[in-house]
């Protein structure tokens, strides 16, 4: 399992394995006590004699091959309606999935890299609007932050960042979208606004004058070279 997720209510609980599939549990159904699922039975050394948490014992839904095997699933999303829900591969893929008839995605795009195994992707508040990190490509190019149409994934706009865009999530009380990009030597965090639409958070510093420089802005270094000193008792 590389990824998973949960709906609003908590009553879907969505994951994405390594093999490219995609599985879902609704936990409205009959529940025990167990320290494995039971499609994979747990070893003796690490079994648990009075395990103490629940399980749904199947799957309601599954579809193989969502992804390409053997491919990492870095990210699953359930809107807030509950019906539809994404899933971004390592394979270069985003796709869109209707819960409701879960057996082939209503929309797919390819050919958007992934430069991490975690690459992120998410929701707009209103659920029209799809954000999804794309990792520089093998020429060079920096990534970007795709968003795309939350009914058939087509291109809305794209915001360039420096290396890979990994990190996503739109905060719907202050309506700001935080992205977090890099490589693997060094990383950055960015907050994109609107200034009419968005509320606190960065709002908070943006036009706010320089503090004054200080004397404790300045560090002064002192050598002190090396000494020995001699105590004389009495």
């Amino acid at each position: 399992m590389t990824s998973c997720t949960y709906n609003s209510d908590g009553r879907l609980i969505a994951a994405g394995l390594r093999d490219g599939t995609i599985q879902i549990w609704d936990v409205r159904g009959k529940f025990g006590q167990a320290a494995s699922t039971g499609v994979v039975p747990v070893p003796k050394q690490q079994a648990m004699p009075s395990p103490n948490w629940n399980y749904a014992s199947k799957s309601n839904q599954i579809v193989r091959d969502a992804h390409e095997v053997e491919s990492e699933i870095t990210c699953l999303s359930i809107g807030l309606n509950s019906t539809s829900m994404l899933s971004r591969g390592a394979d270069g893929t985003l796709k869109l999935w209707d819960l409701r008839k879960f057996k082939a995605p209503i929309a797919a795009l390819e050919g958007i890299p992934t430069g991490f195994d975690n690459t992120q992707c998410c929701f707009s508040p209103a659920n029209d609007l799809v954000l999804t990190g794309v990792g520089a490509s093998k020429e060079g190019s920096d990534g970007y932050l795709g968003i795309y149409d939350a009914n058939d994934l087509a291109l809305v706009k794209r915001l360039g960042a420096p290396g890979n865009v990994v990190a996503v999530t739109w905060n719907p009380k202050i309506n700001q979208i935080a992205i977090g990009c890099g490589n693997r030597k060094e990383g950055t965090a960015r907050i994109l606004y609107d200034p009419s639409l968005s509320q606190g958070g960065a709002l908070r510093a943006i036009g706010r004058k320089p503090r004054k420089e200080t004397m404790s802005d300045y560090t002064v270094r002192y050598l002190i070279k090396s000494c020995t000193i001699t105590f004389h008792f009495l």
